[in-house]
């Protein structure tokens, strides 16, 4: 029927379309398997098979590939929105797999809904069981390394940290199992340090190493910390990079972290699903780590075709004017603040000279463009210098007391070498808009502009102007944010079941000699009672039949009586001809009987054409158990 209301496309439009998906799978993930590259594969050829869908089969086929798309949007997000909307997903496609088998009059909608959230409420039990006791398998699942909403990854350049200031996408979330929560200028989120630059805007990480055996958070476990130093319980969502977030500077690391050169706490593996790790950070710490083989590369400048004579002529001007670092620095900073530098969203893109452009042409930028070049003019004046990428800031909730960091809170800053104090966090944003660090990024949106913009030659066009929310409606929805922000908390601890607390439960439970045993011990009895219960509930159901063999069972009790009974393994039609041929006379009939039971019952029918069938069936059937109530046994 679907063929006759819709013109279906060509075989010439499938044979162009699949190579066409094809490439364009390989241009955006450069391989059609893993999870990114597989879910687009899947996600095409289901498009184009709902184009060429003609009978009972291509909708089961289509069924098939709805439950897979269902599990493989688990592989991105397993929040408690796309959850909730997989469920209905679920739902809606188990009522179509019941629709479609549906043998008798086609259910009601109501029905239909009915019986596949019965299924759903029917197997949650077992889900349960399943996610409680089954062994969780303790590796890291190899999807792809490319996250395109991470905000930054191990590089930065000009724009690439002002691409996440709409992303209101968690980060990561914080807890002070202390109570010590550090104050809004303090919440620096040191994540990884860049020393390589090209042009002296564009930064990229090089191997730092492992600087050697770091502080165990185990150490302090029971010990009172001084008042500078922050004990933070961190949940972060997948980055697919081997480093992990904390506030700067860190002195006491988790147990399965590395201390790397430069504060950093790295991981032995690309965080490929939610982590959950402690660690302890000194406010105010000064490192002095430096050898001189990592001055050298502290050290190291762009590129001399990148490095203009204006850059160069500022930078002598400042080191003959400067007695000191501490000078230089101020006098740096000075400059961005004199020079009306503006801080934007939107700062265009810099191409040829991007460091000279920048300096003294567009003056305008994010935090990536500050960072980037000051630390460049840092190193042209002999002041070792490193760019550090993470975040800043965070939002409290009132409800769970936890913070929250969210994508668009990266930023950058600069960490500069003072030979009497060593490293010490220099962030040039802080001239610039110095909001951006008291107030939050929220209130910088607020400042510059709420909602979407973009820019044009370098200016700069927002959609709603400042202010334009009424505040009873911002506190509202600021209000609902926190609730479902503690929502998801909560979900997400659920989701945080992981193996370690499994061998906890087991051992709570008595099983502790051997846990794993345990949990597959109860998995076992569990399955056990599961079939048996369900054996028992079988043999006790009465059997549903069909319309039309219930019409045969009937005729079959009659001819039972007259000594014709039909064997288990004996077909319908072997069983008809043997009456057939011990009643001669009913030959006709029988053979009519039979013809319209078989069209009935392996035939596809209409609703129509099933009732008239039916209907047909029952005439004939009655016919016969007349004719064989004449006949003598």
């Amino acid at each position: 029927s679907l063929r006759k209301q819709v013109r279906l496309p060509p075989t010439l439009f499938f044979t162009l379309a699949v190579p066409m998906i094809l490439a364009g799978i390989l241009f955006s993930y450069g391989t059609v398997i893993g999870r990114d590259g597989g879910t687009a594969l899947l996600a095409g050829f289901f498009c184009l098979k709902v184009l060429e869908l003609r009978n009972r089969k291509d909708f089961l086929v289509i069924i098939g590939v709805s439950y897979a798309l269902i599990l493989a949007a688990l592989l991105f997000s397993q929040s408690l929105f796309i959850c909730t909307y997989l469920i209905f997903q679920f739902v809606f496609t188990t009522a179509c797999l019941v629709k479609i088998h549906a043998r008798s009059k086609k259910p009601e909608k109501k029905e239909t809904f009915r019986l596949a959230g019965s299924i759903l409420l029917k197997s949650l039990p077992l889900a349960l069981i399943l996610f409680v006791f089954f062994p969780r398998i303790d590796a890291q699942l190899r999807f792809s390394p490319f996250d395109p909403s991470s905000g930054f990854a191990d590089s930065m350049s000009p724009g690439s940290v002002a691409g996440a200031h709409t992303n209101r996408r968690m980060a990561f979330r914080v807890e002070f199992p202390d109570g010590n929560i550090p104050k809004p200028q303090d919440l620096y989120w040191r994540g990884v340090i860049l020393s390589k630059t090209r042009d002296g805007m564009e930064w990229e990480r090089t191997a730092q190493g492992v600087s050697g055996p770091a502080p165990r958070i185990e150490e302090y476990r029971d010990k009172e910390l001084p008042k500078d130093w922050v004990r933070q319980v961190v949940s972060l969502i997948p980055s697919f990079q081997r480093w992990v977030f904390a506030l700067d500077y860190p002195v006491a690391y988790p147990a399965a972290g590395e201390k790397h050169v430069g504060g950093v706490v790295g991981w032995s593996y690309k965080i490929r699903s939610r982590l959950n790790y402690e660690v302890i950070s000194h406010i105010g710490h000064h490192s002095r780590e430096l050898s001189p083989a990592l001055k050298r590369r502290y050290l190291q400048l762009p590129e001399e075709r990148h490095l203009t004579k204006r850059v160069r002529e500022l930078v002598s001007e400042w080191k003959g004017q400067s007695k000191d670092e501490y000078e230089m620095i101020e006098r740096a900073l000075k400059y961005f603040q004199d020079e009306e530098f503006a801080y934007t969203f939107y700062p265009g893109t810099y191409r040829r000279n991007a460091l000279d452009r920048f300096l003294f042409d567009r003056k305008r930028g994010f935090c990536e463009h500050f960072s980037g070049s000051f630390a460049t003019l840092m190193r042209m004046a002999g002041i070792p210098a490193r760019v550090v990428l993470g975040f800043h800031g965070g939002e409290m909730n009132p409800y769970g007391e936890f913070m929250l960091v969210r994508k668009q809170n990266a930023h950058s800053w600069v960490e500069v070498w003072i030979e009497d104090r060593g490293w010490s966090r220099v962030d040039p944003t802080s001239v610039v808009a110095p909001i951006r660090l008291e107030g939050g990024f929220g209130a910088l949106q607020r400042l510059i502009g709420r909602g979407f913009g973009f820019s044009i030659a370098g200016m700069e066009f927002y959609l709603f102007s400042p202010g334009w929310m009424p505040e009873p409606i911002e506190a509202f929805f600021n209000e609902l944010q926190n609730r479902i922000d503690n929502i998801n908390r909560i979900w997400d601890e659920m989701l945080g079941y992981d193996f370690g607390t499994q061998i906890q439960l087991m051992n709570q439970l008595g099983v502790k000699e051997s846990p794993l045993a345990g949990m597959v011990g109860i998995l076992l009895g569990l399955s056990l009672v599961i079939v048996l219960v369900t054996g028992f509930l079988m043999l006790r159901r009465k059997e549903l039949r069909l319309p039309e063999d219930q019409i045969l069972s009937e005729l079959e009790t009659k001819l039972k009586r007259v000594g014709l009974e039909r064997p288990r393994n004996q077909g319908v039609q072997t069983f008809l001809v043997r009456v057939g041929e011990r009643f001669p006379d009913l030959m006709q009939k029988i053979d009519a009987f039979s013809s319209v039971y078989h069209n009935l019952k392996f035939r596809r029918n209409t609703d129509e054409g099933r009732e008239v069938g039916i209907s047909k069936l029952t005439e004939m059937r009655n016919g016969l158990l007349e004719a064989l109530a004449q006949e003598k046994p």
